[in-house]
């Protein structure tokens, strides 16, 4: 198993310990209620960029392994809903996950009343 897919299992198990439902749609046209980008130090406006494109339009959570205040800051900087570590207390990656998701409520909201 690589390092992404390390990252990835450990994401998915902690959403899971929250609760959360998920579906992955690699590839597909399927418009996402919220995009997870992992991030790193390194190319991290690379990955939101990619990840951007993705959404389309749907709240982008960048998500470290590891607490790095530099790469949660250009994270905030590169355009992403909400910042939440790994390695930090559940209720972080909770907020993160609800901050981003309100935010695509209000959306939705604001696109039905057009």
């Amino acid at each position: 198993m690589g390092e992404s897919d390390a990252f990835r299992a450990l994401l998915v198990d902690v959403l899971r310990d929250l609760r959360v439902e998920m579906e992955f749609v690699d590839g597909s046209p399927t418009r996402p209620d919220l995009v997870f980008a992992m991030v790193r130090q390194g190319d991290v406006f690379g990955v939101l960029e990619l990840a951007r494109r993705a959404a389309y339009g749907a709240p982008i959570v960048a998500v470290m392994a590891l607490t790095v205040p530099k790469v949660a800051e250009l994270a905030e900087l590169g355009g992403a809903n909400a910042v939440c570590a790994l390695d930090g207390p559940l209720d972080d990656l909770r907020r993160a996950l609800l901050q981003a998701l309100q935010r695509q409520a209000l959306l939705r909201s604001a696109a039905a009343v057009r």
